[in-house]
């Protein structure tokens, strides 16, 4: 059962580093889409103007502006897929708790025995004098 519990463990703990670093990419490339399609959006949003564009210049527009809700629903996407990764190493590290072997014979703060000392303890430095105040300044 020990062999168990500590492949068990490095496995939580390996899984769990790998988790928060995908959590955090998958973040980071999360908020460059959505701030990328949110720019590509409100700058080809509109409609077409027939007198001013052309059908060529509309379409290029317009596929812009499709090409900016992709990016959003696909930043949206990984910003889901970040956060299921950050709880997925959030919920490895309680299972690497629960697997790590207990040692009931170790000592906590609370039963560690006092430190013993030998001898009795230094006095303390006495403290130096201060210079006696010179006279007050008088003409």
């Amino acid at each position: 059962m020990g062999q168990v519990q500590s492949v068990l463990g490095e496995w939580a703990d390996t899984h769990e580093k790998i988790c928060k670093i995908l959590s955090c990419c998958l973040v980071f490339l999360s908020l460059c889409f959505i701030i990328t399609g949110a720019v590509l959006i409100s700058k080809n949003s509109g409609t077409w103007d027939v007198d001013n564009e052309s059908f060529e210049e509309a379409s290029i527009r317009q596929s812009r502006y499709s090409g900016g809700i992709a990016l959003v629903m696909l930043g949206l996407l990984f910003l889901f897929g970040g956060v299921a990764s950050f709880c997925f190493a959030f919920q490895l590290k309680f299972l690497q708790k629960a697997v790590a072997p207990t040692d009931n014979n170790r000592l906590t703060n609370e039963q560690q025995p006092y430190p013993t000392y030998s001898g009795p303890p230094q006095p303390y430095q006495p403290m130096p004098q201060v210079p006696p105040q010179p006279p007050p300044y008088s003409e």
